[in-house]
């Protein structure tokens, strides 16, 4: 065998290993995330659904202003995100706007009942509640309702170890949803890489026997986003 084919082919092999490899860790690195999606009815007070002539009373007294919210949250990230790693000292949590007082808060439905989603009113007359979970794997979620006598400002704030974007707000669900790109899984990545090192490999065997012209084998790779 030509000793200058077998030192192409070996060099090939090399970068293309690199490339495959560095592909490979990009496509199933963890990628932890929270997503809160909301929506906000305002039943009394400014812009309310409803008569101004209807009156609410929660604990024997008048709410001038009541607005119902719904708020989904969902683990969009391809690794399981565990209920320990929320700071106690700034845990995860949803915050009705200022001056406003959450009147009830409940968990309405989830994805699976063992993730032991819960959401708890921080303190009397306060306008934050406490969102804990078990664990959430990667589409686990939940949906929470919230009475409250804010608006529609709602947030999500709270810092979890190993989720450093923090909490993904989709404000408004009749806005077009950013488009999550689906997480590749292991296997779908190997087979990946497979593919394109056999590919680089075959077009370098190629190039170096003479079937194809000078320099054509790097354009191809180039195309194929390999170089």
């Amino acid at each position: 065998i030509n000793q200058d084919l077998v030192t192409w082919l070996s060099l090939a092999i090399g970068v293309l290993g690199v490339g495959a490899t560095v592909f490979l860790a990009f496509y199933v690195r963890p990628r932890p995330r929270i997503a809160t999606q909301i929506s906000t009815l305002q039943l009394l007070g400014q812009h309310a659904v409803l008569p101004k002539e209807i009156a609410f009373l929660f604990r024997d007294r008048t709410v001038p202003s009541v607005a119902l919210s719904r708020v989904a949250l969902w683990n969009i990230g391809n690794t399981t995100i565990r209920g320990d790693q929320i700071v106690s000292g700034d845990p995860f949590r949803l915050v009705t706007s200022i001056g406003s007082e959450i009147l009830d808060a409940v968990v309405l439905k989830y994805t699976r009942q063992v993730n032991d989603v819960t959401c708890v009113v921080r303190q009397a007359g306060g306008n934050e509640i406490e969102c804990r979970f078990d664990f959430l794997d990667p589409g686990d979620g939940a949906l929470l309702q919230l009475i409250h006598t804010g608006n529609d400002q709602i947030s999500a704030k709270g810092v979890l170890r190993g989720v450093p974007k923090g909490v993904l707000v989709i404000a408004d669900p009749h806005k077009a949803m950013p488009q999550q790109q689906p997480p590749m899984s292991t296997r779908a990545a190997k087979v990946m890489g497979a593919l394109v090192s056999l590919t680089g490999l075959l077009i370098a065997g190629m190039a170096l026997a003479g079937l194809l012209p000078m320099g054509a084998d790097v354009q191809i790779l180039r195309v194929m986003g390999v170089l």
